[in-house]
């Protein structure tokens, strides 16, 4: 008898093996159908996109439950889209709801899209109903916790104050019905986070921060503990309450520091209590930084050695903050914190009001820069002297310089999109240091003519006409 149950069970796993099989080697015939297709057409005619469906039907067709039967409807979806079939693509996705619900969260996942769809249709009623379903139906999967923040978001961009009011209510009362049933569980996390996030939109940080600092008090080993810290800490400095966010940047290494933002929270301490001048406290992070978060990455120590020594240039101690820089220019001479040194010492004897002093410091520079560019071509060392470059015409108001080494930039550059932004930049140069209207007229004109699709044109064509009306 055992012996004829095992022959069985062998049957039904070689059986539901063998299926998985046909359905992946279906699949894959199917995707490659997709890589025929010259995807430049599609802007002129999406009929092409036809024939690539079928394929996927019958995978879904053949081997109706497997996962690759399952990743066929998504697929049929985005094509039936595609084509503007909306219908047939919401078809698509209601039959993954149907027979994958218990899969993940594609159930959820194509219950979300099928709201979305109805929104490219502008119809965006039954949108926000789907929307509701959608997260009264997988409650505590990630798309079903979104949705009412979605919803009050659109409301929010939308500037409609009545419906994003009621909108809202519907939402902090879905979270906190939410709450109420699955208790101090570690799935209620998630919902207190979106209940934070709901808050926040709303604008009222205040409430939002109540939220984030209970996941870190009633689960401190969840993996959203340490972030929710550090997002009050954000919230703070957003408000411009410098000190309350150092209370919380602190809250968040006592409780944590290994966790993986331990460092750059750290940095961000010391950067705050040199705002503070509070120049000790704010070299103490500092140097912590450098001996525990970043002493085996020579890049960061640079960084980091340049931090301090601004805090000593800022707080008028120039001899220990120049000491620090030598010590960088020689320590860590090939690194982007080294390379800045220059305009540090530019700023102090611009500051004393030795002009010339300064200058001559920014020329120096110059000729480095310019020496690093040829003896390491194509390197990430090259990167930074050829930008540093940039930054060293503009401190020295030397537009004529800054437009040749633009002129260069875009000479050397080979990405199209790229080429148009440093053509860009010329004529923005042109206009507002140089003062060269007419000339900046001419700049936009030929950018406009050279490169009319890019991202920038609108922006170029804009100036252009206010140059042109201006006279």
């Amino acid at each position: 008898m055992k012996k004829v149950i095992f022959i069985l069970l062998a049957s039904c796993l070689l059986t539901g093996c063998r299926e998985n099989y046909l359905a992946e080697k279906a699949y894959y015939q199917a995707t490659q159908k997709l890589k025929t297709f010259n995807y430049a057409d599609l802007k002129t005619n999406r009929e092409i996109l036809k024939p690539a469906i079928a394929p996927f039907e019958e995978v879904v067709e053949k081997y109706p439950l497997t996962i690759k039967a399952k990743e066929s409807l998504f697929q049929i979806s985005s094509l039936k889209t595609g084509l503007k079939d909306y219908d047939g693509a919401r078809e698509a996705l209601l039959k993954v709801e149907q027979n994958f619900s218990q899969s993940g969260e594609s159930a959820s996942e194509a219950s979300f899209k099928i709201a979305q769809l109805y929104e490219v249709e502008k119809r965006w009623d039954l949108a926000e109903k789907k929307y509701w379903m959608t997260s009264e139906s997988y409650p505590l999967q990630t798309k079903g916790l979104y949705a009412p923040l979605y919803i009050l978001l659109h409301y929010k961009q939308a500037k409609d104050p009545v419906k994003k009011v009621a909108a809202y209510q519907m939402a902090i009362e879905h979270y906190e019905s939410l709450l109420n049933t699955i208790g101090l569980i570690e799935a209620s996390t998630s919902v207190k986070n979106y209940l934070a996030l709901t808050y926040l939109t709303n604008d009222d940080p205040q409430k939002a921060r109540v939220e984030w600092l209970s996941i870190s008090d009633q689960f401190p080993n969840n993996a959203y503990a340490p972030l929710s810290l550090l997002t009050v800490a954000e919230l703070s400095m957003r408000n411009g309450d410098r000190q309350q966010a150092i209370d919380d940047y602190e809250r968040f290494m006592n409780k944590y520091p290994k966790q993986t933002f331990a460092g750059r929270t750290v940095i961000r301490l010391g950067i705050l209590y040199g705002f503070q001048k509070q120049y000790e406290s704010s070299r103490e992070w500092f140097n912590k930084a450098q001996n525990e978060y970043f002493k085996d990455n020579p890049a960061a120590i640079a960084d980091v050695k340049l931090l301090i020594g601004n805090s000593y240039q800022t707080e008028g101690q120039w001899e220990k903050a120049d000491q620090l820089y030598k010590e960088l220019e020689s320590q860590y001479p090939l690194t982007a914190a080294a390379l800045q040194v220059p305009f540090f010492r530019f700023l102090h004897f611009k500051d004393l009001g030795e002009i010339q002093k300064a200058n001559q410091v920014l020329d120096e520079a110059i000729n480095e820069y310019k020496k690093l560019v040829q003896e390491h071509p194509n390197s990430r060392i090259s990167g930074y002297a050829r930008q540093f470059l940039l930054s060293a015409y503009t401190r020295k108001n030397d537009w004529n310089q800054l437009v040749a080494r633009v002129d260069q930039e875009f000479n050397d550059e080979k990405n199209p999109e790229k080429k148009g932004q440093w053509m860009f930049l010329k004529a923005l140069i042109t206009e507002n240091r140089m003062k060269d209207k007419q000339r900046a007229v001419v700049l936009y004109h030929d950018f406009l003519t050279q490169y009319p699709g890019h991202p920038l044109s609108q922006l170029a064509k804009t100036h252009q006409d206010l140059l042109s009306k201006a006279g």
